[in-house]
C-alpha cells in the first residue's frame, strides 16, 4: 500500500514540475511581429527648380524698321525654312530715337547690311522663317509699326517640352546625361512626367537667390509625353537619380546598437530571437537600409527592443514590406 502512494506522491510531483515549467516557458514567449525581408530599390536624388521651355524655338524681329505689311501667318501655321512671313515697309528714322537706332544696330549689323542713318532703306524687306516649325506666338498685326527691340513672333522648332534646372555647383558633380528624372509642378499638380538628363551647361553661371548669389549650372531635362496641362513657362521640379541600388529597408525600431557601435537585429529562427549583425546605410522616412547581413525571405522582428538573444518567440502578425 505504502509503495502505491509513493508511486502516486512521484507522479503528481513530475505532473507539477511541467505544469510549472509549462508555464513559465509560456510566460517566457514573447508576442512579436515580424517583418518579412524583401529587397527594394533604394534611389539618391537631386533635386532642383526650373522653367518648362519649347524644345526648339526662334524669335523673328523686323529687319528693318517700319510698317508691318502682308501679313501671311497667324498663331497654329507650320512654316518652312525661308517661307514668307510678312514684309516692312521702310520710314524715316527721325520718327525713332538715337538710342532705339543703336540698339538696332547691334542687333541686326553694321550699316552694309542695314543703314541705320536718317534713311534706314527706301526697299520694302521681306521676312522669312529662320526655321521650319509651328508659328507658337504673334505679337504685330498689319499696319502696326515694326519695333526692332521686340519679337515680333515666336517659332517653334522641334516638337515637344524642355525642363531647364537650375543645379547648384555643390550637387552638379553627381549629375550626367542620361539620369532618369521625376517632374513635377503646381501647374501640373495631378500629373507627374518622366524624363532624362538631356545636356549640361559647359559653363557655371552667377544668380541672385534669397540667401545671396549663388553659383549655377543649368542642366536641360527632356519630358517624356507631355500633356496639355504642362505648358512653357510653367515653374517646375526635377528630382534627378544619381543612384539606385537594392537593398533592404526595415523599421527604425527593428535596428539596435552594442556600446561599441555595431548594430543588430533579430531574425526569427524556429520559434527563438536569433541576434544577427547587421550593416546599415542610408536613412528613409520609412525606415533604415540594411546592406549587408540579411537575405531575402528572412523574419526579423519589427521592435528588437522587446526581446533577448535566445528567447522564444510567438508570431502574432506578419509585415510584408514591398518594392517602392
Amino acid at each position: 500500500m505504502k509503495k502505491y502512494i509513493g508511486l502516486l506522491s512521484v507522479t503528481a510531483m513530475v505532473i507539477l514540475a511541467f505544469t510549472l515549467w509549462g508555464n513559465a516557458m509560456k510566460s517566457s514567449v514573447a508576442a512579436v511581429k515580424t517583418i518579412e525581408v524583401i529587397p527594394t530599390t533604394a534611389q539618391e536624388t537631386v533635386i532642383c527648380s526650373g522653367k518648362i521651355e519649347r524644345v526648339s524655338s526662334k524669335k523673328v524681329y523686323p529687319a528693318a524698321m517700319g510698317v508691318i505689311k502682308d501679313l501671311r501667318v497667324k498663331v497654329g501655321d507650320t512654316v518652312n525654312i525661308g517661307d514668307t512671313l510678312l514684309t516692312v515697309e521702310p520710314v524715316k528714322t527721325d520718327l525713332f530715337s538715337e538710342d532705339t537706332i543703336s540698339v538696332y544696330a547691334s542687333l541686326y549689323g553694321n550699316a552694309e547690311e542695314e543703314k541705320t542713318s536718317s534713311d534706314v532703306s527706301s526697299e520694302t524687306k521681306i521676312i522669312t522663317a529662320p526655321i521650319s516649325g509651328k508659328v507658337v506666338s504673334l505679337s504685330v498685326a498689319e499696319d502696326e509699326y515694326a519695333d526692332p527691340t521686340k519679337a515680333m513672333m515666336v517659332i517653334s522648332g522641334e516638337l515637344g517640352l524642355q525642363l531647364r534646372l537650375n543645379v547648384s555647383e555643390s550637387k552638379i558633380a553627381d549629375i550626367e546625361i542620361g539620369q532618369k528624372a521625376e517632374i513635377t509642378g503646381s501647374g501640373f499638380k495631378n500629373s507627374i512626367y518622366y524624363g532624362t538628363v538631356k545636356s549640361i551647361a559647359s559653363e557655371a553661371k552667377q544668380i541672385i537667390t534669397t540667401t545671396g548669389q549663388e553659383n549655377i549650372v543649368e542642366v536641360v531635362l527632356s519630358i517624356e509625353n507631355p500633356g496639355e496641362d504642362i505648358k512653357p513657362g510653367y515653374s517646375a521640379n526635377g528630382k534627378i537619380v544619381i543612384s539606385e541600388s537594392e537593398t533592404f529597408v526595415v523599421p527604425y525600431e527593428a535596428v539596435q546598437a552594442e556600446e561599441d557601435g555595431s548594430e543588430y537585429v533579430y531574425i526569427q529562427e524556429n520559434g527563438e530571437a536569433v541576434k544577427r549583425y547587421v550593416t546599415t546605410g542610408s536613412e528613409y522616412e520609412n525606415g533604415i537600409s540594411i546592406t549587408k547581413g540579411l537575405h531575402a525571405g528572412e523574419l526579423i522582428l519589427a521592435d528588437s527592443s522587446s526581446v533577448s538573444e535566445g528567447q522564444h518567440v510567438k508570431e502574432t502578425e506578419r509585415i510584408v514590406i514591398e518594392n517602392d
